[in-house]
């Protein structure tokens, strides 16, 4: 990984600042593997099956196979794996414009735009059949964001206030299922997250010092998202509370 960046504050006048950062990133990612099961259930549920041979539908053999053929165990999953690349060249940055209103109150807007790599589930149990190392890739994350936002003083100085809106949208967003036997990390077209952050720093004493902040958050996947993650549409992102109080 190797990566190139510069970050820029232009003083405009005397109240308003320009921010502008950018960044070129260069990963790759190299993927072989040799893997062998030496759990004995699974070799020997798949010689029954075999002399079973055709009086079983195909769900009938994945029904009987299933608790002791887990991929993890599973000999059809054996083999020398080579030749994986995951390759990302991703540019980043953020552009800003800061003014101050007034000596104690400052007012800001901004974009950035930042990605989470992309790469492989190091997991056999990522597989599908026949097994290939490009079953187990998924995409990098790129997410959009933008902000508004105030913050300054009250009560002679006293009170520090802080309040932003946020809005941010991910392409290919990461998502990691626990699917009853192991985590695979796949990705989803699109996901949303909005809402309106507000912090306060009260020094009422000089020996003592409140803090304070509300949240809300509004994230949720995309309304149309393709099999096998349908049931997810349009429903709140896990671990996504709409309120946060400290």
């Amino acid at each position: 990984s190797w990566a190139i960046f510069t970050h820029n504050i232009w003083h405009l006048d005397e109240r308003l600042d320009l921010t502008l950062g950018l960044r070129y990133t260069d990963e790759e990612k190299d993927l072989d593997a040799s893997l062998t099961a030496n759990n004995p259930a699974c070799p020997a549920a798949l010689s029954r099956i075999g002399l079973w041979g055709g009086s079983l539908t195909a769900a009938q053999r994945s029904a009987l196979l299933a608790p002791v053929c887990l991929p993890l165990i599973n000999p059809l999953f054996d083999g020398a794996y080579s030749g994986g690349q995951h390759d990302d060249e991703e540019w980043t940055g953020i552009a800003s414009l800061s003014y101050d209103l007034t000596k104690s109150w400052l007012t800001w807007i901004s974009y950035s735009r930042g990605y989470k790599a992309g790469g492989f589930n190091l997991d056999r149990g990522g597989f599908s059949l026949p097994p290939t190392i490009a079953s187990l890739e998924f995409e990098e994350e790129v997410v959009d964001s933008y902000e508004i936002g105030a913050k300054g003083y009250l009560l002679d100085d006293s009170l520090q206030v802080s309040a932003t809106y946020f809005f941010s949208k991910f392409d290919d967003f990461q998502l990691n299922t626990f699917t009853g036997t192991n985590f695979i990390v796949s990705n989803l077209e699109e996901v949303e997250s909005r809402g309106i952050e507000i912090e306060t720093t009260w020094k009422p004493l000089d020996q003592l010092v409140v803090q304070s902040g509300v949240t809300y958050t509004d994230a949720r996947y995309d309304d149309d998202l393709a099999a096998p993650n349908t049931a997810l549409s349009d429903r709140r992102i896990t671990n996504a509370p709409h309120w946060i109080v400290t």
